[in-house]
């Protein structure tokens, strides 16, 4: 059956993920139009509302991960008797975000779904990178412990494409670390703040990222198109060391000896074994 045909329908409202000009006039116009507005929160949804100069009242309801199940027949009583709307704090529900479990029930009643496009952390990053994107898989968040995480990225180890990762600020640093532990010294750009003021970009290899201290909401896309071999990765970790003694010992004006030992330091490693590298391959 046709869209315009269904009886009743929800509209599903990409909001902006951070500059308010993304919400174009289809979206204003849609949320102008709505009585009932199913809000991941409805503080951050009110602030929206005011942003875009809607004024008219509309009745916003709470509508969250913690809640969805217990409120989906509420939901669905408003969606068959006013203009209703879904939205989440920013960019697009059911994407890591609640909704999925309303739409499969408007769904299984003969409810049109229609989709009102906006911002997509997840597109923006992807074009942001450059990687390839013929294909790529969306992970959302791994996971809040480390193990989480690790057994998430060896479920995938074996699929070469693009990944796409949410992660939280003050969970950035460990996220990359086990990225590096089960897939290896892969090149990734992380997104913090898209579209918004301060927006950054980092790319390169997990180990010539600095550690990020910034507040934000963080996007990762893993290049894992054509993952390096074990040997590859071996001599990509040992040129990185060699690169960070020859430039300490040129900042610092210090001997081989005396730089492999400050280094050892810095990577908590073994002096000599970085000291026999660099006579290994001969480097002065």
């Amino acid at each position: 059956m046709k869209l315009n045909e269904k009886e009743h329908i929800l509209s599903v409202v990409a909001t902006p993920i951070g500059n308010i000009n993304e919400a174009s006039a289809r979206v204003i116009n849609t949320l102008n139009e709505a009585y009932v507005i199913l809000c991941e929160d409805t503080r951050v949804t009110a602030k929206l509302l005011h942003l875009l100069n809607i004024f008219d009242y509309k009745k916003l309801i709470s509508f969250h991960n913690f809640n969805e199940e217990s409120k989906i027949n509420e939901a669905l009583k408003w969606i068959t008797s006013h203009k209703t709307v879904l939205v989440s704090d920013a960019g697009y529900p059911t994407i890591s975000d609640p909704g999925y479990g309303l739409i499969q029930a408007c769904h299984e009643n003969n409810i049109g779904i229609e989709v009102i496009n906006g911002p997509s952390s997840v597109m923006h990053a992807l074009v942001a990178s450059g990687f390839c994107s013929t294909s790529f898989m969306f992970l959302g968040f791994l996971g809040k412990t480390s193990n989480q995480r690790k057994t998430r990225l060896n479920e995938i180890k074996n699929v070469n494409t693009t990944f796409v990762v949410f992660e939280a600020v003050h969970r950035i640093q460990k996220t990359l670390a086990d990225i590096l532990e089960v897939l290896g010294d892969v090149v990734v750009f992380i997104g913090r703040e898209l579209t918004k003021k301060n927006e950054t970009h980092y790319i390169g290899r997990i180990s010539s990222i600095p550690e990020i201290f910034e507040k934000g909401e963080f996007v990762i896309v893993i290049d894992y198109n054509n993952p390096v071999s074990v040997e590859q990765e071996e001599l990509i970790n040992e040129q990185n060391l060699i690169e960070q003694i020859q430039i300490y010992m040129h900042t610092h004006q210090v001997k081989l000896k005396q730089a492999c030992k400050e280094v050892a330091k810095i990577i908590n490693g073994s002096a000599s074994e970085l000291y026999y590298l660099m006579v290994k391959k001969d480097v002065k």
